[in-house]
């Protein structure tokens, strides 16, 4: 079908993403060459795509066939105990948005196995890439755990419409565990770049042992343009932050305008699912509710 280049308004063919999964999706459109290239070089149009109306889920495909690159692992940091980071060498060509994600393939007893991932790392950094894991035990997980700094992993991307919306100014994201690594790349991106991005995150872990880019977001709430809030589900006796799920009281307490901000919900389905009918519940706009699933393997 044909579309407009969200960026430059020049007419292009639109690709379609279908869900392997039944998952609600809806149409991608793909800026054309001239303006990719001119937003990511840079790093300084304010012309990137809003994503207001674009639902996107990481169980999706294009209609077309999956070019894999490979990538050799640079670096593997151990984020929790069972949470690790892939960091690969960034090529000059390799061009995303923050919040995108990749299709990774893995070799596992002589088949090739692939899932995709959202990058975790800002288009700010110029000089790597990566994505980042939560151990499962399944067979994906395993084969991916195996791997070491020197191995090969096929990458195809980037792909995925769950971006940062640079012209909104107050935001606010609802992470559910691993679900926060999109969120770490775009603020990391938004305030690198300075942005006028007023952002509340609030990321909901089991216990504190599981509190993914803890130390980054700490150094990152020296901008008073961003606020974390951490809270735990089954925390320790030690912990002594806020504990529970992220519901109503909580969203109002630390954000007390929160009907004038953009939401982003990212976790598993279920996580997702619930922070939907609650904040529609609190009279947000469907509109104003962008939302990624992060299933498990």
């Amino acid at each position: 079908m044909d579309h407009t280049c969200p960026a430059c308004g020049s007419w292009m063919e639109t690709t379609i993403m279908t869900s392997t999964r039944g998952a609600r999706v809806a149409p991608i459109p793909v800026m054309s060459t001239g303006c990719i290239t001119e937003l990511m070089d840079d790093c300084k149009s304010s012309r990137w795509p809003a994503s207001n109306n674009l639902k996107s889920h990481k169980n999706l495909s294009f209609k077309g066939v999956i070019m894999f690159r490979k990538f050799q692992v640079t670096e593997i940091i151990d984020r929790t105990t069972n949470v690790r980071s892939y960091r690969f060498d960034r090529p000059h060509d390799f061009l995303y948005l923050p919040g995108q994600y990749v299709i990774v393939q893995v070799e596992n007893n002589g088949k090739m196995i692939q899932k995709a991932f959202s990058l975790s790392s800002s288009p700010t950094e110029e000089g790597s890439i990566e994505f980042t894991k939560k151990f499962t035990g399944h067979e994906f997980s395993d084969a991916l755990k195996a791997r070491e700094v020197g191995d090969e992993l096929g990458l195809d991307g980037p792909y995925g419409s769950f971006i940062l919306n640079e012209q909104e100014k107050k935001i606010v994201m609802l992470a559910g565990g691993i679900g926060v690594t999109p969120f770490r790349s775009m603020i990391k991106y938004s305030m690198d770049r300075d942005l006028d991005n007023n952002i509340v995150l609030i990321c909901s872990n089991r216990t504190e042992d599981d509190i993914i880019f803890f130390n980054e977001f700490k150094s990152m709430m020296r901008s008073s343009r961003l606020s974390v809030v951490l809270t735990c589900t089954r925390p320790s006796d030690q912990w002594k932050g806020i504990c529970g799920r992220i519901d109503r009281t909580m969203i109002k307490k630390e954000v007390p305008d929160f009907l004038q901000r953009l939401f982003y919900i990212c976790g598993p389905p279920p996580m997702v699912q619930s922070m939907r009918e609650l904040l529609e519940e609190m009279e947000i706009p469907e509109e104003r509710i962008l939302f990624e699933d992060f299933f498990g393997y």
